[in-house]
């Protein structure tokens, strides 16, 4: 986790963590010079696996990230990389799931994410599997309103055809 602001909202943030997060593991605290040489190493590798079979992106509200990353606890062949700042979260599996366990496990991380007033989406996947699993997540209020905007815009449907806002 890594925080950019004046000293006292620093402090007030990792406070705030520390009330979140369960008493284990223990986290440690770097700042100044340290705290930027920990950042550039994390930066420095990349968040999914070399041949990650699915990757997601999830979005959710910051203060339900804890809750969002207890459930992705439950999933140990996901490795992720989450922001506290903006509540986004992007993972990848480290195992070949099966197109059903694939399923199963969208569906826990979607619900949880719908339920921190998010959503979760599929980056990469199988092509087969394109036709099978919910890759754009849980419509929302404003679907009806992206579809015709899309009309509108796209009538003969050109761009991306069969994508998205169908």
């Amino acid at each position: 986790v890594g925080y950019e602001a004046n000293c006292d909202a620093v402090k007030w943030q990792v406070e705030q963590l520390q009330r979140e997060l369960p008493a284990e593991p223990k986290a440690t605290v770097s700042i100044g010079d340290a705290a930027v040489k920990e950042w550039q190493r994390l930066l420095d590798v990349p968040p999914q696996p070399a041949r990650s079979r699915l990757e997601f992106k999830a979005n959710l509200l910051p203060s339900a990230l804890a809750g969002f990353i207890r459930v992705l606890g439950e999933h140990s062949h996901v490795s992720w990389r989450a922001h506290a700042g903006n509540g986004i979260v992007t993972g990848a599996t480290s195992a070949d799931l099966t197109l059903e366990a694939t399923g199963r496990m969208l569906s826990a991380l979607r619900a949880a994410a719908v339920a921190a007033q998010g959503n979760l989406v599929v980056t990469r996947c199988p092509t087969p599997w394109k036709q099978e699993i919910n890759l754009w997540g849980e419509p929302r209020g404003d679907w009806a309103l992206m579809r015709k905007v899309k009309k509108e815009l796209d009538p003969r449907d050109l761009f991306n055809p069969g994508r998205f806002v169908v």
